[in-house]
């Protein structure tokens, strides 16, 4: 019965999520439009100094816990352990919306990442630590040191967090805070520019509200009741 159900609810899932994107793909589209012109425009020419106003890399002992966030941070390491203690609190409360939330909370963080990576490895833009210019872009990459933009850390981070900010802000607003620290982190460890982590956080936010926005409202139709 509960593999049956987490079948159902993956399924479910993406139904909520993809519904919710197809139902306001206009929305979506311009979000990531305007998107693009301020990462062209504003935010690539300005990255030298935001990084400078960080002061990026500048302490080593700094360094290391930005180092360490992001390390922790990674899909099998954060993202996963989320999603699968919120289904397994689901099921020893018998719940089926905190279990479904988990399910939705995992489609959402999948979509950001799969985004981020379709365009991070066409786009090929060096990663700061490489040393070459803020402006490099070598177009499709293997290399991860050129899959700086945008950044997949803080896209999965804020998938995670925003369905449950959404869902429920108990959980949500110590997992949103998180997301900010990691966004903080990938451009101080000098693995990302802020303009990486900025788009990464506005993928993570849209799927993240596609997944969540959902939810909320089957939240409000259980509290109402029949």
């Amino acid at each position: 019965m509960t593999s049956l159900h987490l079948k159902r609810d993956l399924r479910s899932s993406w139904i909520l999520t993809s519904g919710f994107l197809r139902r306001h793909k206009w929305a979506v589209a311009l979000s990531l439009i305007l998107t693009g012109l301020f990462a062209a425009f504003v935010g690539f020419p300005n990255d030298p100094g935001w990084v400078r106003w960080l002061g990026a890399g500048k302490d080593k002992q700094i360094r290391e816990i930005a180092h360490q966030i992001g390390a922790t941070g990674s899909l099998a390491q954060y993202n996963i352990v989320i999603v699968v203690a919120l289904w397994l609190v689901g099921l020893a409360r018998r719940s089926r919306y905190l279990q479904r939330l988990a399910a939705v909370t995992f489609m959402s963080t999948v979509i950001a990442g799969a985004f981020c990576n379709l365009l991070r490895f066409p786009i090929g833009r060096a990663r700061p630590h490489t040393k070459e210019s803020h402006l490099t872009f070598k177009g499709p990459q293997f290399q991860a040191k050129y899959h700086g933009f945008p950044s997949g850390h803080t896209s999965t981070a804020f998938g995670t967090a925003v369905p449950l900010l959404i869902a429920v802000p108990e959980v949500g607003v110590p997992a949103t805070a998180f997301a900010a620290a990691m966004a903080w982190a990938r451009v101080y460890d000098k693995q990302h520019y802020p303009t990486d982590v900025t788009v990464g956080a506005i993928i993570g936010i849209i799927a993240g509200i596609a997944g969540g926005w959902p939810m909320l409202r089957l939240r409000r139709r259980l509290q109402r009741g029949p």
